[in-house]
């Protein structure tokens, strides 16, 4: 943001003015986006973006490619497009599928297209796998737990009553 301030004094009448204001370019900005993933999961993929522009850009819109270690497409999705008011700031968003992915790091390349123009950006995401647990398993290994234990509190119990008697 900038700032300008003129002053003018012509003939004994003085005027001033100021007005704050945005120098931009014709650019969409790739904010931030979201990084981590349930594995097996079609989870909401979503990418902030900011027009740094004074004039509205038509049709933003995204492709993320997702990548292995060789950098090779393992999958690939589109956001559905939208229109950036001046200096405005929005989310493009749509759904990722991680079924058949493994859990680990990926790289990421995003590719924004808006108008005639495009512009690509590098990340990476996560994929993680969600711990499983057998709430009766648990609950039996529970059960088992405090069995054993009161029984060596019962022993235990015994033994000094013999003592002591």
């Amino acid at each position: 943001d900038y700032f300008a301030r003129v002053a003018l004094r012509y003939d004994g009448i003085a005027l001033a003015s100021e007005k704050q204001f945005k120098i931009g370019t014709f650019f969409v900005k790739l904010l931030n986006y979201t990084n981590t993933f349930e594995k097996n999961k079609i989870s909401r993929f979503e990418i902030q973006v900011e027009n740094r522009w004074g004039k509205e850009v038509k049709g933003v819109a995204a492709e993320v490619f997702v990548l292995n270690k060789g950098n090779e497409v393992v999958t690939s999705f589109k956001t559905p497009s939208l229109d950036l008011k001046p200096w405005a700031q929005d989310v493009l968003w749509t759904f990722f599928d991680t079924t058949n992915l493994e859990k680990g790091e990926y790289p990421i390349l995003i590719k924004l297209t808006y108008e005639k123009e495009s512009y690509e950006e590098t990340g990476r995401i996560f994929i993680f796998e969600k711990i499983k647990i057998d709430t009766t398993k648990l609950l039996v290994g529970i059960i088992i737990f405090i069995i054993v234990l009161d029984l060596i509190w019962f022993i235990l119990s015994r033994k000094k009553r013999e003592n002591e008697g």
